[in-house]
């Protein structure tokens, strides 16, 4: 039983490879006389793909680059508005600076007045200590 079951499968796979080979034959013929235009069809295919795949990383960069300078924008208005605070507070400070410094002069042309005063005082009390 073995044997002719053995015997059955080697014929139906002798039967099956023929059938494989001729199929494959036929599969060959039709593949050459079609290899060019399948081949057109898969360049034209692949470029059409290419195209789609470039046109869509197009799109994703130039939503990213929107998004990067719509951020920039923000980050530049915020930069900005700092900038006229600080410019603010510096002219702020500018002023009250020269209020300071022109206190300071009025504050030292008195000492220079006090000190010319008390230095007549001293040489008319010399003057008046060597005539006693």
């Amino acid at each position: 039983r073995l044997q002719k079951a053995q015997t059955r499968e080697a014929g139906a796979r002798q039967r099956a490879e023929e059938s494989l080979a001729r199929a494959l034959d036929k599969l060959d013929a039709a593949q050459s006389r079609h290899d060019v235009t399948r081949a057109e069809m898969e360049a034209d295919a692949l470029t059409r793909v290419g195209e789609v795949a470039l046109i869509k990383d197009l799109r994703v960069r130039l939503e990213t680059n929107g998004q990067q300078l719509k951020e920039v924008e923000q980050t530049l208005l915020c930069e900005r508005s700092s900038a006229h605070e600080e410019l603010a507070q510096a002219k702020q400070a500018c002023g009250s600076a020269q209020a300071e410094a022109l206190d300071a002069d009025k504050q030292r042309a008195q000492i220079s007045q006090d000190l010319a005063k008390s230095a007549a005082c001293i040489s008319s009390l010399e003057a008046q200590v060597k005539e006693a």
